[in-house]
């Protein structure tokens, strides 16, 4: 970071931000629920080299006060990072009752002057957040992991992003929307295939969120769906939560025909799906596969 800093030369304060918080930050935070019960001297250490790094952020004195230099940055102390790791690790116990550690952590413990351990750690820190946890707790659901590649149950969703006429973006919205009506029709006909059609937005993309949902069945049924996803929403999980909501139209339908066709125009949300990085709308989706 030194060497991209300088008083009249360098990198912005915004570049030596993002540089610090990707790179330098996660060595300094790895693993930090197991070792957030080291003695004082040894946590101080990391604590140091971002103070460091924020006096190369703001081009302060050593005499700049550290809290002073966090306002100024944006940048969160590591204790308070380091607490909030430990507190939600420690939920992520409670929640697998598979977990060796899920029995240990409702024990009682032994107290030792000197020594402290994990659950020490994550005890007190609960009763000093007390008010902000949750009261209960539930079970994580295991059918939230990414299924095994040599399981043969998962059916392979068929996901197409084009179509055949499209080639231009200077092309008229007519004639993209004639092709497209034209491919639906050809490719998916009415009188074969269950339409759901899905939308999902938000207010300037990030509060809000709402998303629609159409669904058209063979006999001629149409069924409607809007409901809100939230205060704090992107457009990306308004469009996810709206693919989600369609597919559960479907499978509590009463209709048999067993061709669905999912038409919406959430790009981000099917990159996601082909990447295997939305396991819960992949589930919701082979439910109706």
């Amino acid at each position: 970071m030194r060497k991209l800093a300088g008083t009249n030369w360098g990198a912005s304060e915004k570049t030596l931000k993002t540089l610090y918080e990707g790179t330098v930050r996660p060595q300094l935070e790895y693993g930090a629920p197991a070792w957030s019960s080291a003695c004082k001297s040894n946590l101080q250490a990391p604590d140091k080299v971002q103070n460091q790094a924020l006096r190369i952020l703001t081009g302060a004195m050593r005499s700049t006060p550290i809290k002073t230099m966090e306002s100024l940055t944006g940048v969160q102390p590591l204790i308070t990072r380091r607490d909030t790791k430990t507190l939600i690790q420690a939920e992520k116990y409670k929640r697998l009752p598979k977990h060796p550690m899920n029995s240990r952590m409702e024990k009682p413990i032994r107290n030792r002057l000197k020594r402290s351990s994990f659950v020490h750690q994550s005890r007190s820190l609960k009763r000093q957040y007390l008010p902000h946890l949750p009261e209960s707790t539930l079970p994580l659901d295991a059918t939230g992991t990414c299924p095994t590649p040599w399981e043969a149950n998962q059916r392979v969703l068929e996901i197409n992003t084009t179509v055949k006429g499209v080639t231009s973006r200077d092309m008229s919205d007519t004639s993209k929307k004639a092709l497209t009506l034209a491919m639906i029709a050809d490719h998916y006909p009415e009188e074969a295939w269950i339409h759901a059609y899905t939308d999902g937005s938000a207010t300037d993309a990030v509060r809000d969120g709402g998303d629609g949902v159409l669904v058209r069945y063979p006999e001629g049924e149409a069924q409607t769906a809007s409901i809100p996803t939230g205060l704090h929403c992107t457009n990306y999980s308004a469009e996810v939560q709206a693919l989600k909501t369609a597919a559960t139209i479907v499978d509590g339908s009463d209709h048999e025909c067993p061709q669905v066709v999912f038409l919406t125009d959430a790009m981000s949300a099917l990159q996601a799906l082909s990447a295997n990085k939305e396991i819960e709308l992949n589930n919701a989706l082979q439910q109706v596969a």
